[in-house]
Parts: C-alpha cells; structure tokens; sequence
C-alpha cells in the first residue's frame, strides 16, 4: 500500500490491480489508463497447511475466498 505514495510524489508510473486504480483516479489523485492489449488469465490457488486441515475457521476461510475468487472471475 506504500507504492501509491511512491508514485503520487514522483514522475513514476504504476500497474495497480483496477479496484485500487478505480478509487485512485476516483479521488482525482492518479490518472487512469487502460492498457493496450489483453493479459492472459492467471491461476489462484488457495493453500493451507495440513496441520491445520481439522480446523474449522481455517476451512471456512480457504472455502470463503475461493468462493469469492470463483464468482469474481
């Protein structure tokens, strides 16, 4: 979360994911532009130690983020 303030106060450029992008250009501090051409789709995986296979909170997580990664994509 530092790199924005990085480039706010330089003549840097940066890729950002578009959620924080989005509210960047939003406050009127960054310029948004879209880039030239497509990227390739990429893999997340969700991982969690094996020691940690009987907790439940630990489960719920690893389910609840990739339910949210899945309907997001």
């Amino acid at each position: 979360m530092v790199a924005p303030e990085i480039v706010r106060n330089s003549d840097l450029a940066a890729i950002f994911p578009e959620s924080l992008a989005l509210r960047l250009h939003q406050a009127k501090d960054f310029r948004r532009l879209d880039l030239p051409f497509d990227l390739a789709p990429i893999e997340v995986k969700v991982h969690s130690h094996s020691r940690f296979a009987s907790d439940k909170g630990i489960k719920w997580m690893c389910e609840t983020v990739s339910r949210i990664l899945r309907n997001h994509a």
